[in-house]
């Protein structure tokens, strides 16, 4: 069972240094954390490294956002 963490940011002149720190604080291992920047108007399959992640987890894996707004 793995522990992944998905953070997004819409635009270039934001960071996700934040939703990272908060990732690790919940525990998910830095390696298993991927970040993107894209808005958050486009459609899950449309985003490259959220989908990647998606297609690698697993039964009995968990996923972590710091807020839901940031996977939809």
């Amino acid at each position: 069972m793995g522990k992944y963490g998905y953070a997004r940011v819409s635009t270039s002149r934001q960071q996700t240094d934040n939703q990272v720190t908060d990732l690790l604080r919940e525990g998910v291992p830095e390696t298993q954390i991927v970040t993107e920047t894209v808005s958050g108007a486009t459609a899950w399959k449309s985003r490259p490294v959220l989908k990647k992640l998606v297609r690698r987890l697993q039964a009995g894996d968990t996923l972590t956002v710091v807020k839901l707004d940031r996977l939809g």
